[in-house]
């Protein structure tokens, strides 16, 4: 069902033009690497350390900086929520 909603019926919202939100990520500090899950398949996760938003592949984490993560839909003009791992916990 997930998928399906993802590969299909999200788009088809977006070409009706209606306005929905997409889900935020999962986020986790496990040792000294940082665990990302999407809720929906298909989702791509973006992550942003104060220059620009990157695929969370491309990321680097700074010791001491504040990492920002959100979810985006294929085509990537559409954004959910920001979720924020500070140093604290990191």
């Amino acid at each position: 069902f997930a998928s399906i909603l993802t590969a299909k019926e999200l788009p088809k919202l977006e070409n009706a033009g209606w306005a929905y939100r997409l889900p935020a990520p999962g986020v986790i500090r496990v040792r000294d690497r940082i665990k990302t899950v999407s809720p929906l398949p298909g989702l791509l996760i973006e992550c942003n350390n104060g220059n620009s938003w990157v695929s969370v592949y491309d990321c680097s984490t700074q010791e001491g900086g504040t990492i920002h993560f959100r979810t985006t839909n294929p085509s990537r003009n559409r954004a959910g929520r920001t979720v924020e791992l500070t140093a604290a916990q990191q």
